[in-house]
């Protein structure tokens, strides 16, 4: 009888090639970035020299080898048959992050899974009102927007003033995200206590909560991304959060702008995330050699993308591995009573403009409404002022302007003309299903991008950023909004949105990619298999498993918790892997005791004076001892797991803790007698 395989990234012939293209695409970037620089908009200008590089033709090369072995993927099935599932969603970032999350929950609870969505405190009341199980995230959404608006978003300080103290306070709070995964995948919810014990079988997450590869790895869980933006490498557009300018730029720049701020995020939180992988999840650090910064694509990863298809088209380098699944919309036009107040605003006079910049945080909302006010009667509009976070609107009355707080937008959007906002995912999607032209004002991140999105599909004028907002700017974009072309445009893309279901698509997606084979129970493909048999060479879930052993005869064999994908670093496979890795760890080791030798002392000074410095000082000292010592310890490790590699069924950190009810399924005398028989013919076979 043969266990089921551990389910690793090798999907299929092309694995290996695609895995060695970023490899190579990786070593390419050291010699073709020149320049990186953050900007105050959170995105980061890259400038490479490709152009007078005789390597870039190779480059390109390697990324059609990649392409090639991508056509014509078969895509997996939709399983008919998926086990219950604890699932947990991890989702880090504001209201339009947190949104598309919701319905899709709502839809992986109503086909039998238990489903706990993890995000920020400030959302709990939105998602325990839709009946979901709701988990604080560390971290509040308006600080860290507020950041984001005054720094960029920066993990690297560009001034002092970030160095002193945005910085340490956006680590700190990445530390407190981080530990806040773990818990929220194992813990009960402290403002609930009474729940039944939790424990995640499978993970969605987004990739700003920093944990997600780390905690799936912890719990040899399946891991799927689920994000608004597009973060796999492709050469179709260059990363979101990349400014390359406004000039043509190929494919071989745009592949390795995703590189780019892969490094810049691993970079200026590697050392959290080892800290916590090492003290709280008690697996291995990654370090140099290690592909820290890729991990999410050199273990392929599923992904699915929060967007139309219809709005933007899948790039042809994206395998089967990444699906984009259509807009997922929260619905709530059916439960909203619009007061008074705003029905006799819209039946006044023509549709009016939406104007809101959501969840962004702005350090003057006056000035910011003066310059609204004078665009609206410039363009002779009128318009609906969404107060938002940014607080717009105070104490202005106007005939043909109506400040308003929250509302849906699934209500309120098919009353207007247009909609003139700051970009986010969630905005644009509810726009443009309306069939509303689009003006954006981006402040940070992805804004710009879905900005220029709008602007390339017709449905708006080119984005106008926040810190270049004047009067007469706005007033000649809303006179765009309200061409012929703007509309149909707007109308044809609203078409195709309508006709997809990206919720539907998103869970299927989420079905499709699970690697059921290894976590189903070998008796009784509906339940998870929790503990494999070494004598039976058996998987089974915790109820077949007290089945088939409560046989005297059996009763002694050899059973441990049976683990399902295996997210780790690759172990050696021969003593020449062995001593790479090792030396790669080792230098990690020898890195790390001279960072901490330099930064000891400055942040011991900083926090205590002469006295803290004399300390910080005595523990770089004893950090330059320890780094070699360990240093070696990592090499004989290695070296050794090269020698005696690990059994695959071993629990390694895993190990099973409390589960849902579902896995103690009562099994009456006659199914107990057909498991059993089943049991029997595999023993045989």
């Amino acid at each position: 009888m043969e266990p089921p395989e551990i389910n690793r990234p090798q999907r299929d012939r092309g694995w290996w090639t695609r895995r060695w293209t970023q490899a190579r695409m990786r070593a390419y970037l050291r010699h073709a970035l020149s320049a990186a620089q953050r900007q105050t908009t959170g995105r980061v200008d890259l400038d490479f020299q490709t152009d007078i590089d005789p390597q870039q033709e190779a480059a390109a090369s390697w990324l059609r080898e990649h392409e090639a072995t991508l056509v014509d993927p078969e895509q997996r099935p939709i399983p008919e048959t998926v086990p219950d599932l604890a699932i947990l969603i991890l989702v880090v970032g504001t209201r339009g992050d947190v949104q598309p999350f919701i319905p899709i929950a709502k839809e992986l609870m109503a086909c039998g899974h238990r489903v706990r969505l993890a995000t920020h405190e400030e959302f709990r009341e939105l998602v325990e009102a839709s009946g979901i199980e709701f988990f604080p995230l560390a971290a509040d959404p308006r600080e860290l927007i507020a950041y984001m608006v005054r720094t960029g978003g920066s993990v690297l300080p560009t001034n002092v003033e970030q160095f002193r103290e945005d910085v340490p306070r956006k680590r700190e709070m990445i530390t407190e995200i981080l530990e806040s995964t773990w818990q929220a995948a194992i813990a009960t919810d402290p403002t609930h206590p009474d729940r039944a014990p939790f424990v995640a079988d499978a993970i969605i997450a987004n990739p700003p909560c920093f944990g997600h590869i780390h905690v799936a790895e912890a719990l040899h869980a399946p891991l799927q991304i689920i994000f608004t933006m597009p973060w796999t490498p492709t050469t179709a557009f260059s990363h979101p959060l990349a400014n390359m300018g406004q000039g043509a730029h190929g494919p071989v720049e745009n592949w390795l702008s995703f590189l780019t701020i892969d490094f810049l995020t691993w970079a200026g939180s590697a050392d959290l995330i080892n800290r916590f992988r090492e003290n709280t999840l008690g697996i291995e650090p990654i370090l140099l050699g290690e592909g820290g910064a890729s991990l999410l694509q050199d273990n392929e990863v599923p992904t699915t993308y929060l967007w139309s298809p219809a709005f933007v088209g899948k790039p042809a380098d994206w395998g089967d591995a990444v699906d984009i699944a259509g807009f997922c919309f929260l619905e709530q036009a059916a439960s909203f009573d619009p007061p008074s107040e705003l029905t006799d605003f819209l039946e006044e006079g023509p549709p009016p403009f939406y104007i809101g910049f959501g969840s962004c945080v702005i350090e003057n909302p006056a000035e910011a409404t003066a310059i609204l006010r004078e665009a609206i009667h410039l363009a002779g509009i009128r318009a609906i002022l969404s107060q938002g976070w940014a607080g717009l609107g105070e104490g202005l009355v106007e005939k043909d302007v109506l400040v308003v707080g929250d509302l849906p937008h699934d209500w309120l959007f098919p009353h207007l003309a247009g909609i003139c906002h700051h970009g986010g995912a969630g905005t644009v999607a509810a726009g443009l299903r309306a069939g509303l032209p689009t003006v954006v004002i981006p402040f940070f991140g992805d804004q710009y991008f879905w900005g220029s999105c709008v602007a390339r599909a017709g449905a708006g004028p080119e984005p106008i950023p926040f810190t270049d907002l004047r009067p007469e700017k706005l007033a000649d974009a809303f006179r765009f909004c309200q061409s012929d072309e703007a509309h149909q445009r707007a109308e044809e893309i609203s078409v195709g949105i309508q006709q997809e279901n990206g919720v539907q698509a998103a869970v299927d997606a989420f079905h499709r990619h699970l690697p059921l084979e290894p976590m189903a129970c070998q008796l009784d493909a509906g339940h998870l298999a929790r503990r494999y048999c070494e004598d039976c060479r058996i998987a089974l879930c915790l109820s077949c498993d007290a089945l088939v052993h409560e046989s005297e005869e059996r009763q002694g064999h050899d059973r441990t918790p049976w683990r399902w994908v295996d997210w780790g670093i690759r172990p050696p496979q021969n003593l020449a892997e062995g001593l790479e890795q090792g030396l790669g760890h080792a230098a990690g080791e020898l890195f790390r005791a001279a960072r901490d030798a330099v930064r000891s002392p400055i942040d011991g000074a900083h926090e205590g004076g002469a006295l803290g410095l004399a300390r910080g000082l005595g523990e770089g000292l004893v950090g330059l001892v320890r780094g070699p010592v360990r240093g070696g310890v990592a090499i004989a490790r290695k070296v050794a797991s090269a020698v005696e590699p690990q059994s695959a069924t071993a629990a390694n950190a895993f190990h099973v803790l409390h589960r849902s009810a579902a896995d103690h399924p009562q099994f009456d005398a006659a199914e107990k007698a057909r498991l059993l028989r089943v049991y029997e013919k595999l023993e045989r076979d």
